[in-house]
C-alpha cells in the first residue's frame, strides 16, 4: 500500500473515530446537560415570579391578573414555554396554566418533567406561598433530537470538507515523494545521475539532500572506477607487451646467443614488476573497502617512526642523504602497526627519491592530535601536483607504479586521520599527517558510524 493511500485511510479513520466519539458523547451527555440547563432557567424564572408576587395581595384574583400580564416581563420566552403553578401556604393551587388533567398527573407524579419550586416571601419576610415551574421531559427530548440532527448535519458536512482537505493534503505530502521516486528510478534503471530539487524544510528535504549526496558520491566513484580501470589496463599493458615481445623474439629466433639471456632477464624483471603492481592494486582495494584488513592496538608512535628510519637508513646512506629527526615524543596511538609502518615507508621512500641532501621527520603533540611531517629538500611539487599525488596511478618524474601514495592515503584515513601534500619553505615536498589520539579517535569513529 502506498504512503499516500495510508495517509488518506489514516486521516479518514481519525475523522470516523472523532465522529463516533462525538456522537456517543453527545448521546450520553446532551440530555443531562439540557436537564441541568432547564433547571437553571426554571430557577431563574421562578425567582422572577417570586419577586413579582412579593408585593401584591396573595389571592387568586390578584395573582391571576399579575400572571396574565406576565408577557411584559423580559423572561426571554421561558415562562411561555414552561408550566406555572402557584400555591399558598396550605399548598392549595392559587393559579396555574396547566390543564386540569395535566395538573392531576403532576400531583400524582404520573408525568415526566423537570421542575423548580421557590418560596414567595411577604414584605415582612414570611413565606406566603410557593411558585413551581415545570417543563415536560418530552420538550427536552424534542430539543435534543433537533440538536442531534444539527450535530449530524454539521459533522457530515465537516467530514466531506475534511475528506477533500485530506485528498489535497495527501497530494501535497506525496508530491516530493513521487518526485524523489522518479529520480531514483532514473538513477537505478537508466543510470542518470541528476540531482533532485525538493525545497522543503522537513524530512523529505533532508532525504532529497541525502539522495543528492549519494548520487554525487556514486557518480564520483563511478568516474574513479572507470579512470582506475583505464589506468590499470595501461599500467598492466606495458610489462605485458615487454614480456610478449621478448618471448616472441625468442620463439621466432630473432634473438640468439647471449641476447636470449638478456630477453629472459627482461621477461623475469617485467613479470616481477607485473606481480608487484597486481599485489599493490589488490592491497589498495582491500585497504579502501575492507575494514577487517586492519588489526588495531595501542602502540607507541615514536617506535614506529624509529623503526621506519632504521629500515630506510641504508638506502639513505647509499644515496648520501641525511635523515634528521627533529622531535619524536613517546605517545601511544590506536593503530595498525604494520599498516602505519607501510604508510610511513612509502612517504619516506618518496622523499628519498627526490631529495638532494636532506630529509626531515618531525612529530608534534598538539591537543587531541598528533602531527607528523616528512619533508625533503628536492624540487618539490609542480603547480597543482600536490592535489594529484594521492590519486591512483598518478606518477611524477621518476615515479614508479603510482600506487604507493594512494595506499598511504587509504591507511591514514582508515586511522581516521588526514594527510596532505605541499611544498615546504625550503622548496621541497612536505607530507603532513594528522592522527587522532585515543579520545579523538573514538569520537571521530563514532561520528562516522552515525553518519553512515
Amino acid at each position: 500500500m502506498k504512503i499516500g493511500k495510508k495517509i488518506r485511510i489514516t486521516y479518514w479513520l481519525i475523522l470516523l473515530i472523532v465522529f463516533l466519539v462525538t456522537m456517543v458523547t453527545f448521546h450520553f451527555f446532551s440530555k443531562e446537560y439540557l436537564i441541568h440547563h432547564a433547571k437553571k432557567e426554571l430557577r431563574a424564572d421562578a425567582r422572577t415570579v417570586s419577586q413579582l408576587l412579593a408585593n401584591v395581595p396573595f389571592n387568586k384574583e390578584t395573582v391571576h391578573r399579575q400572571m396574565t400580564e406576565r408577557k411584559r416581563l423580559k423572561l426571554a420566552g421561558k415562562l411561555m414555554e414552561s408550566r406555572l403553578i402557584i400555591f399558598n401556604q396550605q399548598h392549595e393551587v392559587i393559579d396555574t396554566n396547566l390543564r386540569e388533567n395535566e395538573l392531576k398527573k403532576y400531583q400524582k407524579k404520573e408525568m415526566n418533567y423537570v421542575d423548580e419550586t421557590l418560596p414567595i416571601f411577604s414584605k415582612s419576610g414570611e413565606v406566603k406561598g410557593y411558585v413551581t415551574l415545570i417543563t415536560p421531559i418530552e420538550n427536552l427530548t424534542a430539543l435534543e433530537r433537533v440538536f442531534r440532527r444539527t450535530v449530524l448535519i454539521s459533522l457530515f458536512v465537516s467530514f466531506i470538507v475534511a475528506a477533500l482537505a485530506a485528498f489535497v493534503l495527501e497530494r501535497n505530502l506525496t508530491k516530493p515523494i513521487r518526485k524523489l521516486q522518479s529520480h531514483m528510478n532514473q538513477f537505478s534503471i537508466k543510470g542518470e545521475f541528476s540531482p533532485v530539487s525538493i525545497q522543503t524544510k522537513d524530512e523529505m528535504g533532508d532525504l532529497a539532500n541525502s539522495f543528492n549526496k549519494l548520487t554525487k558520491k556514486i557518480k564520483m566513484y563511478d568516474h574513479e572506477q572507470k579512470e582506475f580501470l583505464q589506468n590499470a589496463s595501461h599500467e598492466l599493458k606495458t610489462p605485458l607487451m615487454a614480456i610478449q615481445g621478448n618471448a616472441e623474439a625468442i620463439v621466432d629466433g630473432v634473438v640468439e646467443g647471449d641476447e636470449v639471456s638478456n630477453s629472459l632477464q627482461v621477461i623475469i624483471n617485467e613479470s616481477q614488476r607485473l606481480k608487484k603492481l597486481v599485489e599493490e592494486i589488490s592491497d589498495l582495494t582491500k585497504l579502501e573497502h575492507i575494514e577487517e584488513t586492519y588489526r588495531f592496538c595501542y602502540h607507541p608512535v615514536n617506535n614506529v617512526i624509529q623503526e621506519m628510519i632504521q629500515s630506510m637508513k641504508p638506502l639513505a646512506d647509499k644515496k648520501g642523504i641525511l635523515l634528521h629527526v627533529k622531535h619524536c615524543p613517546a605517545l601511544d596511538v590506536w593503530m595498525d602497526e604494520y599498516r602505519l609502518k607501510q604508510a610511513f615507508h612509502n612517504l619516506l621512500g618518496n622523499c628519498l627519491r627526490y631529495a638532494k641532501k636532506n630529509v626531515w621527520i618531525d612529530c608534534v603533540n598538539s591537543g587531541n592530535q598528533i602531527h607528523i611531517e616528512i619533508s625533503d629538500d628536492g624540487n618539490g611539487f609542480k603547480e597543482g601536483e600536490e592535489r594529484k599525488v594521492f590519486q591512483r596511478f598518478y606518477k611524477g618524474e621518476n615515479g614508479k607504479s603510482g600506487i604507493g601514495l594512494a595506499i598511504t592515503k587509504a591507511i591514514i584515513e582508515a586511522h581516521h586521520g588526514k594527510i596532505e601534500a605541499r611544498n615546504n619553505n625550503r622548496g621541497g615536498a612536505l607530507f603532513h599527517i594528522q592522527l587522532p589520539k585515543e579520545e579523538a579517535y573514538r569520537k571521530t569513529r563514532q561520528n562516522k558510524m552515525d553518519q553512515s
